[in-house]
């Protein structure tokens, strides 16, 4: 037989864990929306590195709530109240997950345009540093009488060299926004095969509803077929307590034709 008092521990724990888990991704969600919101208002050339760590701690809240979810759909024979919260737990978070799915795509857009604008400045900034190389003078003459004078070679200028160093420390940060990006979709990715379980997940809840309500209208059908049958049992008894009335009646009857014939005779 089942625990059914165990089973009901179970589900209001695991439904209480998966609001918790909810509430805290909503509560990354809106931090996200602000600063996106903000990031946009200000035509930042980066983005806040705030939002790349709270988009992945949504994405970890995610997986957990999954998994919660995934352990109260699969409890069996609960009430009609567990449901409602069961199917309340599911559209809040279907609806976070569709949020954040939209923020991650926003966020690979933004990265991918900031990356390209750094890709831009650095192909400018390269094409002025081998300007400047070829323009630089490298032997200057000056006669003077019959003597000349020939300058020894000019070393390229510092400028030149914190510019090719500049140019490698920002090609290694643009390899680096790369990978990020790669991440971001990496993430995508994951939120979609949530998407995917999560349907399965509505799907079977779809099913345990399904016979929910089959048991309910066999409840319903047993408590008619044995108020049916208490009906007849109540008239049943009804009819044999008048048929005894009778049979009594008529043997006090009997009796009292018996009690004056004695004293007559």
């Amino acid at each position: 037989m089942v625990d059914l008092e165990a089973q009901n521990i179970d589900f209001d724990s695991s439904s209480s864990s998966l609001a918790t888990q909810l509430y805290e991704l909503s509560s990354k969600v809106n931090s996200l929306n602000k600063l996106l919101t903000r990031h946009k208002s200000k035509h930042l050339n980066t983005l806040d590195p705030k939002i790349i760590t709270i988009k992945d701690e949504a994405i970890e809240l995610c997986k957990i709530s999954t998994g919660r979810l995934k352990a109260i759909t699969e409890e069996e024979n609960i009430s009609k109240q567990q449901g409602l919260v069961r199917d309340r737990l599911t559209r809040e978070f279907t609806s976070l997950l569709g949020q954040f799915r939209r923020q991650q795509r926003e966020i690979a857009e933004l990265e991918r345009a900031s990356v390209f604008a750094s890709k831009t400045a650095q192909l400018e900034e390269e094409q002025r540093f081998r300007q400047n190389s070829e323009n630089t003078p490298l032997l200057q003459s000056d006669n003077q009488g019959s003597q000349n004078y020939t300058e020894p070679e000019v070393a390229p200028p510092i400028l030149d060299m914190v510019s090719q160093e500049y140019l490698d420390t920002q090609n290694m940060l643009i390899q680096e926004r790369e990978q990020g990006i790669q991440d971001i979709m990496n993430g995508i990715s994951e939120i979609n095969a949530i998407f995917g379980d999560l349907g399965v997940l509505v799907s079977q809840q779809g099913e345990h509803l399904d016979t929910f309500e089959n048991n309910v209208s066999d409840l319903a059908a047993n408590t008619k077929q044995a108020g049916d049958e208490l009906v007849a049992a109540n008239e049943y008894q009804r009819k044999k307590m008048k048929c005894s009335a009778c049979v009594l009646a008529v043997l006090v009857i009997v009796l009292s034709v018996i009690v004056l014939l004695a004293l007559v005779s």
